[in-house]
């Protein structure tokens, strides 16, 4: 009766405080997640972090290059201001408007992201573009720098 519950308690609580280093049955699962706390390993975490991000990086220019090459209508590794002017059009009859459609806002836009300064956005210019567009819009919707008070 009520010597057998206090094994299953203890199996119970062992397993559980186990996780946390410690197997002693006297420590109870409080104080040996309050006593794990300070010994996290501050490396490993900051590590995870970087792995996320590294992963979350990878996966914006995957969609970065994707749609680099669905505006690339030439398939020659390079956005003109023709190329993208005409994805902004396709873009604003389905609703999505990013930019003016306007040569003058394409020509801005092109400047701002032809980092090398040759006339035309290659694959890393957009992804750069998109990753930076993506972590404003992020920043943007957290309220991180949104400028209001």
């Amino acid at each position: 009766s009520g010597g057998n519950n206090s094994p299953l308690l203890l199996g119970r609580r062992n397993t559980k405080t186990a996780a946390f280093g410690s197997k002693s049955p006297q420590m109870g699962q409080q104080a040996t997640i309050g006593m794990a706390l300070p010994q996290l390993d501050k490396e490993a975490l900051l590590e995870h972090k970087k792995r996320q991000s590294e992963a979350e990086l990878e996966k914006r220019r995957k969609m970065a290059k994707d749609a680099f090459n669905i505006i690339d209508i030439d398939h020659d590794g390079f956005l003109t201001k023709e190329e993208v002017l005409d994805a902004l059009k396709r873009m604003n009859k389905e609703g999505v408007t990013l930019i003016p459609a306007t040569e003058e806002a394409v020509e801005i836009m092109m400047r701002e992201v032809d980092e090398d300064g040759d006339g035309q956005i290659d694959m890393d210019e957009f992804a750069n573009m998109m990753v930076k567009t993506s972590m404003t819009m992020g920043a943007r919707k957290s309220g991180i720098n949104s400028g209001r008070s």
